[in-house]
C-alpha cells in the first residue's frame, strides 16, 4: 500500500480485485436466500451483475419491467428451485458432494468437513446463536468473501507468509470442498429450471448457479487448484 503526494491511500490492484470479488461472493450469497424485487434487479443491472446472470437482453428487460404479478411468480420460482416443497435443488453441500460416507443427506460428511474448516481457521458462523446447517451455500460464500477480505488485509500489511497460508487454506477449501459439490449443484439447477413456468426465472436462477460456479472455478485457477484433489 502506498500514498500519493496529497496523502490519499493507493491500494494495489490485487487488493482492489480481492475486495471486489469478496463483495460479489456476498452478493451471490444474498441472492440464494432472498427472492428478488424490481429495485434489487435494477441495482444488479446498474452494477453489471444482471447481465452476468441473464445473457439474453430481452429476458433482462422483462425482469426490469416486471409488474407485481410477475414478481410474485419470480418469488415462487425462487422458492420452488431452492426450497421446495417437493422436488427442488437443495443448497447444502452434503446433498451434492460426490465424496464422503453420507452422501445426499443433511449433516453429512461434507457438513462436518466444512464446519471443522471454519472453526479451525478461527471463523464464526453468522450470529453467536446460529443453529442452522453450516454447509448452506450462502454461508459458504460469505466465508469465502471473509477470507478474501482477510487476504487483502494481509497483502496491505506486507505479511507475505500469512498471505501464502491463507491462499493455501483457500486452495484446500476450493479443491476439496467447494468445486466438487458446486459442480454437481450447478448441473442439478440446469436440469431443474426448465420446469419453471417463467422463462426469465429459468434464465435468472440457472444463471445464478452458473455464475457461482464460474466464480469458484476462477478462484480455483488463481490458487492453482488442480483438476484432481485428494479427499480429506
Amino acid at each position: 500500500m502506498s500514498t500519493t503526494d496529497n496523502g490519499h491511500t493507493v491500494r494495489p490492484p490485487e487488493v482492489l480485485e480481492l475486495r471486489e470479488r469478496a463483495n460479489l461472493y456476498r452478493l451471490l450469497a444474498q441472492l440464494y436466500t432472498t427472492a428478488l424485487d424490481v429495485p434489487t434487479l435494477r441495482t444488479l443491472d446498474e452494477g453489471g451483475v444482471l447481465a452476468e446472470l441473464v445473457a439474453d437482453e430481452a429476458l433482462r428487460t422483462a425482469l426490469l419491467d416486471a409488474d407485481e404479478a410477475f414478481i410474485e411468480e419470480l418469488v415462487h420460482s425462487h422458492t420452488a428451485t431452492f426450497f421446495g416443497p417437493g422436488s427442488h435443488v437443495a443448497t447444502f453441500a452434503s446433498m451434492h458432494h460426490p465424496e464422503g460416507d453420507r452422501q445426499g443427506v443433511l449433516w453429512g460428511s461434507a457438513t462436518t468437513w466444512f464446519r471443522r474448516f471454519v472453526l479451525d481457521h478461527g471463523l464464526k458462523f453468522e450470529g453467536k446463536d446460529y443453529h442452522g446447517v453450516p454447509d448452506d451455500l450462502h454461508i459458504q460464500l460469505d466465508v469465502i468473501g471473509h477470507m478474501l477480505d482477510r487476504e487483502a488485509e494481509l497483502i496491505e500489511g506486507g505479511e507475505t507468509e500469512r498471505v501464502e497460508r491463507m491462499r493455501g487454506s483457500l486452495n484446500v477449501l476450493m479443491g476439496v470442498h467447494m468445486l466438487p459439490w458446486v459442480r454437481v449443484f450447478a448441473a442439478a439447477v440446469a436440469r431443474f429450471v426448465p420446469q419453471l413456468d417463467l422463462e426469465p426465472a429459468q434464465a435468472l436462477y440457472g444463471g445464478l448457479a452458473n455464475l457461482t460456479l464460474e466464480l469458484l472455478e476462477a478462484e480455483g485457477a488463481r490458487l492453482g487448484v488442480g483438476d484432481e484433489q485428494p479427499a480429506s
